[in-house]
């Protein structure tokens, strides 16, 4: 079982549908937090956002050059 249930049942039977959503879930937070940019919270959770995508990049980035290279 994966961290998140709901993504993971939608992933596995409704791949479609599970984009459609995660690019919904993705634009709604981003629209949310953009609308109050000008509250401090909003502009520590945009921040937020930004430093687990940008991992989250590295990470993906990591495991290409792994991959590239014939390592793990």
């Amino acid at each position: 079982t994966g961290a998140n249930p709901l993504m993971e049942v939608l992933i596995n039977e409704h791949p479609i549908l599970f984009i459609v959503v995660k690019f919904s879930l993705v634009f709604l937070g981003s629209t949310l937090l953009w609308r109050y940019r000008k509250r401090p919270l909003s502009v520590v959770f945009i921040f937020l956002a930004f430093m687990i995508y940008y991992g989250i990049v590295l990470y993906h980035l990591n495991a290409v050059q792994l991959s590239f290279f014939g390592g793990a």
